[in-house]
């Protein structure tokens, strides 16, 4: 089961509360809508409305939370709500630690980045 939106279903006010009740829930993951916010900061909004709403979380803030909370083999999905977002994303999971590298098929040696099955660990 994935938690769509951050299990916001389960606590839509909160998106902390919603990403701490689908983790307790048994979610397998979840999946966070991620876009720019007003000062360029990356943010877990569906869309540009709640990106600007006072007491947004910060995609920093949801992977600290994530990593901290979640168990192992706990799957995040990413949805870049915003195209130019992608190597700013990538950034944020390498610096949290949950991006991880494994080699390509048919490519010995060869590593590329890529959101594992499991990314939370």
């Amino acid at each position: 089961m994935i938690a769509h939106r951050a299990g916001n279903a389960l606590a839509l006010a909160d998106p902390v509360a919603a990403l701490d009740a689908a983790i307790a829930a048994g979610a397998d993951g979840i999946e966070l809508d991620v876009r720019r916010g007003p000062a360029g900061e990356l943010v877990v909004a569906h869309d540009p409305r709640e990106a600007a709403a006072p007491g947004t979380l910060s995609l920093a803030a949801a992977l600290e939370r994530l990593r901290s909370r979640a168990r192992p083999g706990f799957e995040l999905l990413v949805d870049l709500k915003e195209p130019d977002t992608a190597a700013a994303i990538a950034a944020a999971l390498a610096g949290a630690r949950l991006l991880r590298r494994r080699g390509r098929p048919g490519r010995p040696g060869r590593r590329a980045p890529r959101p594992a099955a499991g990314v939370v660990v």
